[in-house]
């Protein structure tokens, strides 16, 4: 194994809260972090001098994205920790988003992590690895105006118990965790605007610092899943006891959304 950490969607809410955690938890590894936006990426190597590197990554185009995981292995080896954290969100009613965006979303969300999946569990070769499958509990709850989103949760969350219990199977050394966080302040919630979470339940949203300590906690202690946030854990709970009780609240808030001018 090689002294570094990579990740998707570094220059987002969870994935700068990552790098921030990672850098603390473990101060000698180097951070590789991918995201589409270069000069988020530039602010995050002046923050991180010599800790941190970017590499700008359109992670929906394929050649480009497995070139450059293969570049990051040629150069560095296998990371210790590979995060697919890339993600966004087009919130509205099905028709309206259109067919063009829920495939895009389906591609950044889901489709890239596949990619990143297969590249890396091939190039450990029965070695210890481990890759973070960032969920959202929006793949397993369904939600209204979500529905590109939630399908692509619904996917990452059904892949990686499947592929969970295939490498249990082959005795691999190789390890997934699936994270799937409730409501965290980062830019795909859109607070208070059309289609987006009402204002009044600012409350629920967790902090995407606290997020972040909570699944390297859970690498640490080697968990399959965790479900970081308050609210994550608290929609947990109530899937469980009442899913009936979700989907009527899941149904007015999604009103509440159409109805706003």
């Amino acid at each position: 194994m090689s002294n570094w950490i990579g990740l998707t969607g570094a220059g987002g809410g969870i994935g700068q809260a990552l790098i921030e955690e990672c850098l603390l938890t473990f101060p000698n590894k180097k951070i590789i972090g991918m995201d589409i936006s270069e000069s988020q990426l530039k602010l995050l190597e002046e923050k991180h001098a010599g800790k941190f590197m970017g590499v700008v990554q359109d992670v929906t185009e394929k050649q480009s994205f497995l070139q450059s995981l293969e570049t990051l292995y040629q150069n560095y080896g296998t990371p210790d920790l590979w995060f697919n954290n890339a993600g966004i969100a087009m919130n509205g009613p099905f028709l309206e988003v259109g067919l063009d965006k829920f495939e895009k979303v389906m591609q950044v969300n889901f489709t890239s992590l596949v990619w990143a999946t297969h590249f890396w569990l091939e190039k450990f070769s029965g070695e210890e690895g481990c890759l973070i499958q960032i969920a959202s509990m929006a793949g397993k709850i369904p939600s209204p105006l979500m529905a590109s989103y939630a399908a692509s949760k619904f996917a990452v969350v059904g892949f990686t118990k499947s592929l969970q219990q295939e490498l249990e199977i082959l005795k691999s050394r190789s390890r997934l965790l699936l994270v799937t966080p409730g409501f965290v302040e980062t830019n795909i919630v859109q607070l208070g605007q059309k289609n987006g979470m009402p204002e009044e339940m600012s409350f629920l949203l967790g902090a995407p610092e606290s997020c972040a300590q909570e699944i390297i906690r859970a690498i640490k202690n080697k968990s399959l899943e965790v479900s970081p946030s308050f609210t994550g854990k608290l929609l947990e709970i109530g899937n469980k006891l009442s899913p009936a009780i979700l989907r009527q609240l899941a149904v007015h808030a999604g009103k509440k959304m159409l109805n706003k001018s």
